[in-house]
């Protein structure tokens, strides 16, 4: 039964981030916001609502007495781990991903900082308010920094489609009602979660990895397909991206506002380290003339599997 509160749970979430992001995305091609800025803030924002809400109801629950920072860092390092890996590696069998090679370098160091800084703050073992400030403050310079760098073209090749009165108010209503659910499943989801892994005598931060972590990757790779058939590449490694660098800074760091995180020792010296060599492999394969191909696709998916057995071997050893 409790599995089947999470399974369900996790399905609203996936349900309610797809009513907000087209929503959202009918907003910003009314107001002519380009498809790459779109990716890395609106839809990554987006997409991303699932892992920000389970870590504020994760980190309510830390505040009242049941600690509950495991389950945070699992969903955010095993969503973002899931994203550059298993998304990005099924997406490019499929198609040719590449970025200008200005975008590639800001938004790819932003990406390896991102989870440097996390694995700085992260290494006494806690993650208190002021690293958590600290974090949202890096986010936040990201998304100055993308401003201020992006390109003339990227203003110009945004074709408006105009929304009547009726339409705006429609999507601004379906995005209120995304968000209120949103907020019921991520409960049902922590509290699911907790109760699984005090049933079976298993750590709920490989039940949140395993878990959480892989199933609320599924927007992202919802909107990747979308972006395939629209020939939107852009908005697909920008909402990667932008995913990615979200996951490792803003829902840890909103979290901790909320209540201090403790990180797992299994967080600081394999997870995190292990993310960091994941965003350095794409930050060099998408600095390369040939980007991301069937190769480095094939590479990525391999490096999902070794992730996905890491944390399967303290099951098997149970």
């Amino acid at each position: 039964m409790t599995f089947l509160l999470m399974l369900l749970g996790l399905i609203l979430l996936a349900v309610s981030s797809e009513l907000i992001l087209s929503s959202t995305r009918s907003l910003a091609n009314h107001y002519q916001i380009p498809s790459y800025l779109l990716g890395v803030f609106l839809l990554s924002f987006g997409s991303n609502l699932p892992e920000l809400v389970i870590a504020i109801q994760a980190a309510i629950k830390s505040a009242g007495g049941l600690d509950s920072s495991n389950i945070i860092m699992g969903d955010a390092i095993g969503s973002a781990l899931t994203q550059g890996s298993l998304v990005i590696g099924i997406i490019g069998l499929v198609t040719y991903l590449h970025l200008p090679k200005r975008r590639a370098l800001v938004h790819g160091s932003f990406l390896v900082l991102s989870v440097v800084m996390l694995l700085v703050f992260a290494l006494d073992g806690a993650i208190d308010r002021e690293d958590g400030i600290s974090l949202v403050a890096i986010y936040l310079s990201y998304i100055f920094a993308a401003l201020y760098l992006r390109e003339t073209r990227d203003v110009e090749e945004v074709k408006r489609k105009k929304l009547s009165a009726f339409h705006i108010t429609m999507a601004m209503c379906f995005i209120a009602i995304g968000f209120a659910a949103i907020f019921y499943s991520a409960q049902v989801v922590v509290s699911a979660v907790m109760a699984i892994a005090n049933d079976y005598g298993v750590s709920d931060l490989l039940v949140s990895h395993l878990g959480i972590g892989v199933a609320t990757s599924l927007p992202e790779l919802i909107i990747s397909i979308q972006a395939i058939r629209r020939n939107e590449k852009g908005l697909l490694l920008g909402n990667i991206i932008g995913s990615n660098i979200f996951d490792t800074l803003v829902v840890p760091g909103i979290a901790a506002i909320i209540y201090p995180l403790s990180v797992a020792s299994k967080s600081v010296y394999f997870d995190i380290p292990l993310l960091i060599i994941l965003s350095f492999g794409l930050l060099f394969f998408l600095l390369r003339k040939k980007g991301i191909q069937k190769v480095e696709s094939v590479i990525l998916l391999v490096f999902f599997m070794f992730y996905i057995m890491t944390n399967l071997f303290p099951l098997f050893g149970a």
